[in-house]
């Protein structure tokens, strides 16, 4: 694959580091489950005991607070799956080296975000190239003033066209 690797002792470190946040990510989510199942159980025995016993006000900010807590979940459970997917790497050797430039990522960002595939001039560069087809298409979108069914039909093949090439150009 690529000729630039880290050592087996600098990846035995960065197992251990991702091994070690897998078991913070694991209490970090058994912590936010206590919660919604405790925020869950007294909502419920709130509600129970009377009509009136809960304002509309509350009852909002605890519905909040529960799916702040399911978004936080999602968000732990994704990085539990990025950082197993950074164990393979490293099993299969291809750990710290971009997938798009095949250089060999710095140690110290490898450190910081165990579960990156890129380097951080590829990683900027595809945002850029993001950023700017979404700027694009809205100059497109804003120069067709008549909202005909070709200016629309344009749109949405040049949204298409777009898209194929950020994908093909973000791996």
């Amino acid at each position: 694959m690529a000729s630039k690797k880290y050592s087996k002792t600098k990846l035995a470190f960065f197992k251990k580091s991702i091994e070690s946040k897998l078991d913070d990510v694991v209490h970090d989510l058994g912590d936010i489950k206590n919660n919604l199942d405790q925020s869950t159980k007294d909502s419920n025995s709130m509600s129970q005991n009377s009509v009136y016993s809960v304002h509309m006000a509350d009852a909002g900010t605890d519905s909040y607070e529960r799916e702040k807590g399911y978004h936080f979940m999602n968000r732990e459970s994704d990085y539990y799956k990025h950082l197993t997917k950074a164990l393979e790497r490293i099993e299969d050797g291809t750990f710290g080296v971009c997938v798009i430039c095949g250089n060999l990522i710095p140690e110290e960002r490898m450190m910081e975000v165990p579960n990156a595939t890129k380097c951080v001039q590829c990683k900027e560069t595809e945002k850029l190239n993001i950023w700017y087809g979404m700027h694009f298409l809205h100059l497109l979108a804003r120069d067709l003033k008549d909202h005909s069914i070709i200016g629309l039909i344009v749109i949405i093949v040049a949204l298409d066209q777009w898209s194929k090439w950020a994908i093909k150009t973000s791996f």
